[in-house]
């Protein structure tokens, strides 16, 4: 029997027939796709991928002149109380003391203030280098026959093709006909009722990619009839076709199958590998630009390898190479760019990932936070301030990132299984209110994630902020 096919009215990815799975993209929960902060940039200042695309804006630049201004302002407060402090320390004798509340909200505050600046910038970076690459390289464009409104055809998710006529179109044509005529073929009408058996669609399309040589037609029969003895010698025939024509999703496949060997008549090549996704990310297929930045970075071109990452994860797909890249560049930010403001960088692209549905980058959020309420414990001798819920959030995030991977059977590397470990053994070290330690502590009997080394610390905790994270 042949493979199951996508019904009239749905994509092809949705039912089976879209992005594969394959080695060099881990797998990673698809889900509806979002809109991003990039995408919901308004008038506000913030500059992204649906704005003019301009690298800095009047509103922006404001902005940004009254967050350094601001920045400016408290880092002089801070200096003129830290140095009033140790003044006072000299003259006393005693150990430095900066635990006033005053001080650590502007501390706060001047920490909140660099990380907007820090998102502002790399909104402005985005923006930069996807109208540059977007210059050079159009997307593949095709426009809805009956609403005129373009698809961008290597989105599968983002039109229905229709085996019966041929043809494309997006979905709000798609729905209103079933909804207006109850067909399910805006094309030829053909009713709902009447449904065509998985042979007489494959059978459809493979009239339209041999007589009408559709390129869509080819790249669906190479994908649903994967596993088909009968169809086997023909796949590689289909793609081929299907990539001859210049299709950005064919060629993605092609440089799979040239990278893994897995498609029969087609062999390995590293050479054609690499200009396959090439030429299928300067199309605009989201997974080739995913994949084609591993082979930048085999040519030890990092900076390239970051621009192509920085195209695929603005793009706003519900494709995996979104995500991956999203996950790949909060990775980059947080191993490789070890400057001041790396961190803020990497937790905003961990954070649009992980609402994507990339469950692992939960991970490394709950690693940023831990990290930065452990800079707090070495500035001032403990591990958070007053009322702040870092850790407990930390350990949040890490435990649904474990549940989830597990459901999902992802395999965690070590970095990845040792962070909630880690971070319970940290918060089990101290009282969460008065920062003891050396002294049996008892925990908070609903989440766990807090221990005290008294029932008026539990109390006194909870009053100031625990009750409102508490959760079991």
């Amino acid at each position: 029997m042949a493979p199951p096919m996508p019904d009239e009215g749905t994509s092809a990815s949705s039912s089976g027939a879209g992005s594969p799975s394959h080695s060099t993209a881990a797998a990673c929960s698809k889900t509806a796709a979002k809109p991003t902060r990039l995408q919901q940039a308004t008038n506000d200042g913030q500059v992204g991928i649906s704005s003019a695309l301009s690298p800095v804006t009047p509103t922006t630049k404001a902005r940004l002149d009254r967050i350094d201004d601001e920045i400016k302002t408290i880092s002089s407060e801070i200096l003129l109380y830290m140095q009033a402090k140790m003044s006072e320390a000299q003259r006393t004798k005693t150990p430095l003391q900066v635990s006033p509340a005053a001080y650590l909200d502007k501390e706060m505050r001047l920490g909140k203030l660099r990380e907007e600046r820090e998102i502002i910038t790399e909104e402005r970076r985005v923006s930069a280098v996807v109208a540059v690459f977007n210059e050079h390289h159009p997307r593949q464009i095709e426009e809805c026959p009956l609403c005129l409104d373009h698809i961008e055809i290597n989105e599968w998710t983002k039109f229905a093709y229709m085996p019966c006529c041929h043809r494309i179109t997006c979905y709000d044509c798609l729905e209103k006909c079933v909804r207006e005529t109850d067909c399910s073929c805006p094309f030829c009408k053909r009713d709902k009722g009447v449904k065509l058996s998985d042979e007489e669609r494959i059978d459809m399309m493979i009239t339209n990619a041999e007589d009408h040589d559709d390129k869509i037609a080819q790249l669906l029969l190479f994908e649903c009839t994967e596993g088909s003895a009968k169809y086997e010698k023909e796949r590689s025939k289909w793609l081929l076709a299907s990539a001859d024509q210049g299709y950005g999703r064919a060629l993605f496949r092609l440089g799979l199958a040239y990278t893994e060997g897995d498609v029969d008549g087609i062999e390995p090549c590293p050479e054609k590998a690499r200009e396959c996704l090439r030429r299928s990310a300067e199309l605009g297929d989201v997974d080739g630009q995913y994949n084609y930045n591993y082979a930048l970075i085999q040519e030890g071109d990092t900076r390239a390898s970051k621009r192509m990452l920085t195209v695929a994860a603005a793009s706003g797909s519900s494709e995996q190479g979104c995500l991956l890249a999203q996950h790949a560049l909060g990775l980059h930010y947080l191993c490789a760019e070890q400057d001041m403001g790396s961190n803020h960088r990497a937790m905003y692209w961990f954070e649009l990932a992980a609402s994507g549905g990339h469950h692992k980058s939960n991970f490394y959020m709950a690693y940023l936070l831990a990290d930065c309420a452990e800079k707090r414990y070495e500035l001032h001798g403990c591990p958070c301030y007053a009322g702040d819920d870092s850790l407990t959030r930390a350990i949040f995030l890490a435990r649904e990132a474990t549940q989830k991977c597990k459901d999902a059977g992802e395999v965690l590397n070590f970095k990845e299984s040792s962070i909630l470990e880690d971070l319970e053994t940290k918060v089990g070290s101290y009282c969460a209110y008065c920062y003891r330690t050396g002294k049996k502590l008892m925990g908070c009997g609903r989440c766990k994630t807090a221990f005290y080394c008294s029932k008026d610390c539990q109390l006194m905790h909870r009053k100031i902020g625990h009750k409102l994270v508490c959760k079991k």
